[in-house]
């Protein structure tokens, strides 16, 4: 199992937290160069991020969590990998309170 490609959350002009909106495939489905992959929100507009290269996809984070800019969102693998791989995972998103905003287990 490779990861051929990384994809981190771009960087905002003002925001330093993203939404993530919408996911267009399941993990471990095939996509294509150019395919649109998931679709990210600040405060004033909505990105959507592309494959840069055909593999099987690997999403990092979940539908309606808050991302830090700069965080991976997205892998590509050179095959089919193996969901558990990584062993049990979790995502906090803390907000500037350092309260604890939304828990996610993976």
């Amino acid at each position: 199992m490779t990861i051929i490609a990384e994809i981190t959350s771009p960087k905002s002009n003002a925001d330093k937290i993203m939404l993530v909106r919408k996911m267009y495939f399941s993990n471990n489905d095939k996509v294509k160069k150019g395919d649109e992959l998931i679709d990210l929100e600040t405060s004033k507009t909505a990105i959507i991020l592309d494959a840069p290269v055909s593999g099987f996809v690997e999403y990092r984070v979940q539908t309606e969590s808050s991302i830090n800019v700069g965080e991976v969102v997205v892998c590509i693998h050179s095959e089919p990998f193996d969901e558990n791989f990584y062993g049990n995972q979790s995502q906090i998103n803390i907000n500037t309170d350092n309260k604890i905003i939304s828990f996610v287990a993976m």
